[in-house]
């Protein structure tokens, strides 16, 4: 194909709403036209304003479907649905505030429609806080703005906070019997142990389980050194005849 036919298949191109392979076409011819010639440069141009302008309108008739679509979900009260698109279209024109102010109100409705949901009371009443939070995490991705949600989660928050508290004061005072078994039986190391874990498990909080762990400590002190004495006592003949049984020294036992 020579240059002629080529502009002429650009232009072709161009009204028949192809300007992307228009460009390519027109970069081609560039690179084979004399130095000099114009015409190739000029060409270019033309593609690079004519895919301005179709992406221009092709946007403009996003933003005029989309918002036809959004008005058409809320008609029909897919509240859901019309928040994902309201999201598809400002993820477009940010600004747009037919798109902001009616995702305002579908969320509102929608959040609104589903903390009224039997479920949510079914678990609020039976306390079933992980339930309620995982619930509520979804809606604030849903609508992230809505302030409501913010206070609701934060209570629960304090709900879960407060049932691991009683929680870990059951595990605690079930550990701290075991603990006291174990130091009637002497067990003294084993308590050491336990104790230092349940202290930590409790984030410093079981004044119970330190004073364990001292009586413990001491009393596993206390033990050490009465083993000492009787193997000392038990074998101190042995080794006083160990020791004579050596060259005569200047200190005898």
């Amino acid at each position: 194909m020579d240059i002629s036919s080529a502009q002429r298949m650009v232009k072709t191109l161009l009204k028949t709403g192809k300007p992307e392979e228009a460009l390519r076409l027109a970069l081609a011819i560039r690179q084979k036209s004399p130095i000099g010639d114009q015409r190739p440069h000029k060409l270019i141009e033309k593609c690079k304003v004519a895919i301005l302008t179709k992406e221009k309108n092709l946007r403009k008739n996003f933003i005029k479907g989309g918002l036809a679509t959004i008005r058409t979900l809320k008609k029909a009260k897919e509240y859901e649905k019309t928040l994902k698109a309201c999201k598809e279209l400002l993820a477009v024109d940010a600004e747009n505030r037919a798109a902001r102010r009616i995702h305002h109100k579908v969320g509102v409705i929608y959040i609104e429609q589903q903390l009224h949901e039997p479920i949510r009371n079914r678990w609020e009443r039976a306390g079933e806080w992980e339930k309620l939070y995982a619930f509520y995490q979804k809606l604030i991705l849903v609508f992230p703005e809505y302030s409501k949600l913010r206070s609701l989660l934060k209570e629960v928050e304090e709900k879960l906070m407060e049932k691991d508290r009683e929680q870990k004061k059951v595990f605690a005072e079930d550990s701290l019997q075991q603990l006291e078994k174990l130091y009637e039986n002497g067990q003294y190391e084993g308590v050491i142990q336990g104790a230092k874990e349940l202290i930590a498990f409790t984030h410093q909080g079981s004044a119970d389980a330190k004073m364990l762990l001292s009586r413990a400590e001491r009393a596993n002190r206390r033990q050490i050194e009465d083993e000492t004495d009787a193997y000392m006592a038990k074998n101190a003949p042995l080794l006083k005849a160990a020791w004579e049984g050596k060259q005569p020294g200047f200190i005898k036992l």
